[in-house]
């Protein structure tokens, strides 16, 4: 049994190990000068409360905050990014140095619980040289669409509205019904679209937690709640204008940060951004890459700011998500001048279209 333990634990160290190994430098003519990791939370409690119907497996007190899993699951993050990071690269040092590295998180207990938890996992005791700083959600990226551009904000609601394809509009409607007649919902209590999708993420959370399933629902009402809930979710982030704000000022800051460490007016080398679903999947699309499920707990999108070895000028950008390389250009690695370019003409276009992305809901199967 001993043993069994011993081999299993080595397994486990090789996987966190391989996991960002699997992402380094196949070009060794260039070097790692800067980089961004834009990290979703950890494993969390649910963010809605329901009391018809979530009232007796959560309490509301408990609800969105970084789970004892979550917290775990943050620091093994931690462990791989110094994996590749500390180890590998020799990029940062093994003592959390201030002036090298900023942290930042939104405004939420499991964000900035979860930054907390990934600089441990990365520094140990040394993670207290770092401080977790947080912006006020009107002066946050994070909301920027919700709080600058708030007419912007309200014509994409109004076009989701008006725009939905009809059978998946069917789809929501049922299942809204299914819930309010079960649960008795009287006005105030009345499930819409939104406290659906809260609820299907509610009831996945509740699965990987081993939570029962709440009073009179069905295994198969549950499973079509949590699947329709996931498209709800991917359907909300359809419109490439909503994308394209949600996205923009955090492209802004990222080649804001490379310019400033290639003229030398920053120390900085690292900066991790500990965020939410809502800011990795627009930014994911925003980039071109189409994923067809929600962004997991510990989703992490890498931005990584290169130099050549023969020429002092050269300087190209990586992006990757979940380690695995997102192509922008024709190759891996984009020449800072063409990602530059590429950005400022993603923005131009995507910030422009109020439509519904129909060939991405075709993916996801929603139609």
């Amino acid at each position: 049994m001993k043993k069994l333990k011993i081999a299993l634990l080595f397994a486990l160290l090789n996987f966190f190990s391989f996991s960002y190994s699997s992402a380094s430098f196949s070009d060794s003519t260039k070097e790692l000068v800067m980089a961004v990791d834009m990290i979703r939370h950890g494993d969390r409690t649910p963010v809605i409360w329901l009391p018809n119907i979530l009232k007796n497996l959560w309490k509301k007190e408990e609800l969105g905050l970084l789970t004892k899993k979550g917290e775990d699951e943050s620091r093994d993050l931690g462990v791989s990014l110094k994996n590749y990071y500390i180890e590998e690269l020799k990029f940062l040092p093994h003592i959390a140095d201030k002036n090298l590295i900023y942290v930042r998180s939104t405004d939420y207990q499991r964000t900035k619980a979860t930054a907390k938890s990934v600089l441990d996992g990365m520094f140990g005791n040394s993670s207290s040289n770092i401080t977790i700083n947080v912006k006020e959600k009107k002066e946050d990226p994070a909301f920027a669409l919700e709080y600058k551009h708030n007419e912007k904000y309200k014509r994409i609601k109004e076009i989701r509205k008006t725009k939905s394809p009809q059978s998946f509009t069917e789809q929501v409607q049922k299942q809204i019904k299914y819930v309010n007649d079960l649960y008795n919902n009287n006005d105030k209590q009345q499930v819409a679209e939104y406290e659906l999708m809260l609820l299907g993420d509610a009831l996945n959370v509740g699965k990987i937690h081993n939570k029962p399933l709440p009073e009179n629902m069905t295994t198969q009402e549950a499973a079509k709640i949590m699947d329709l809930s996931e498209k709800i979710f991917i359907y909300i982030f359809s419109i490439p204008a909503k994308q394209c704000y949600k996205s923009k000022y955090y492209l802004a800051e990222i080649i804001e940060l490379f310019n400033a460490r290639i003229n030398h007016k920053t120390r900085l080398k690292y900066t991790m951004l500990t965020l939410h679903d809502a800011n990795i999947l627009p930014m994911l699309l925003f980039l071109g890459y189409t994923p067809l499920q929600k962004p997991e707990y510990n989703a992490i999108i890498s931005f990584e700011l290169l130099k050549s070895k023969s020429h002092d000028n050269d300087y190209f950008v990586r992006i990757l998500y979940n380690r695995k390389p997102i192509k922008i250009c024709t190759d891996e690695f984009c020449s800072l001048q063409t990602f530059q370019k590429l950005i400022s003409e993603n923005i131009n276009k995507k910030c422009n279209d109020f439509d519904l992305d129909y060939q991405y809901l075709e993916k996801i199967g929603i139609s």
